[in-house]
């Protein structure tokens, strides 16, 4: 399968990134409307969060460039997508290094999808463009789970494998052909925390993707931006030995729950 040179639709697809570094508001945007862009003054707390869940993700990477004990290509994968929201300076050689292990799996193959469209992502966002990245991906591609098991996948396993696959491929990969039903089972069931932040993400992301930005209940907008931001950064705990996380039972669900908060935060 042929593969592009640039991924840099990968980007723009997957991280808002406007959101959390954005100019100051001018006299005449300062009436803020339900479900609109995140206020400046919640635009700077989520950008220091992510600025303090980078510090403490790096803290948790091994000398080998992973992340975890068990599923460490997910994880790895995760907190390296994760590192690159944006991709800060001070967290270069963290990311070298994870793209360096991850490359070393690519003769591993991965069951789930979720596993492998995070490790496709996180090698198209830190990979040089060269064409040892074009046939690594083609290869990567190749190994993706059957179509069969991707249709019967988990929705946010789903529209993750199909926004990675677009973004990466040549090929159009038809959308998900109930999002208007989803949306509105999103609208009726909202707010749905607490909950975990990678079922956020997938709420965010088909929000954005499927109902451009905007969330509707019986004519109501919902403010589906600010009620996300307000739990994602009440729940964030700070690690006494700097940084700060998500919490979750161990710490490779921890990686990846704030992994995922990141991401969530990315699309507000």
């Amino acid at each position: 399968m042929n593969v592009r040179m640039s991924i840099s639709n990968t980007v723009s697809t997957l991280f808002l990134i406007a959101a959390l570094c954005a100019p100051a508001q001018t006299l005449v945007d300062h009436i803020r409307m339900p479900g609109s862009r995140l206020d400046l003054s919640t635009r700077n707390e989520v950008a220091a969060a992510v600025r303090r869940s980078g510090d403490w993700l790096a803290a948790q990477q091994s000398p080998q460039g992973s992340w975890g004990i068990s599923n460490t290509v997910k994880i790895t994968s995760a907190a390296l997508v994760a590192l690159c929201a944006p991709p800060r300076p001070q967290h270069s050689d963290n990311r070298a290094r994870a793209a360096l292990w991850l490359k070393s799996t690519a003769g591993q193959q991965i069951a789930d999808i979720e596993t492998h469209a995070l490790r496709l992502l996180a090698l198209s966002l830190t990979l040089p463009d060269s064409s040892v990245r074009s046939n690594l991906f083609a290869d990567l591609v190749a190994q993706a789970p059957k179509s069969t098991n991707i249709s019967a996948a988990a929705p946010a396993d789903k529209a993750l494998w199909l926004m990675v696959a677009s973004a990466v491929t040549y090929t159009d990969v038809e959308p998900e052909p109930d999002t208007t039903a989803r949306l509105a089972k999103i609208a009726a069931e909202w707010p749905p925390f607490p909950c975990d932040a990678r079922e956020i993400w997938y709420k965010a992301r088909l929000i954005n993707a499927a109902g451009s930005g905007r969330l509707t209940c019986d004519g109501t907008i919902l403010d589906w931006r600010a009620e996300t931001a307000i739990f994602l950064l009440g729940s964030q705990r700070r690690a006494p030995s700097g940084g700060a996380y998500w919490d979750a039972p161990d710490n490779d669900q921890r990686i990846l729950e704030t992994a995922w908060a990141v991401l969530t935060m990315t699309e507000l």
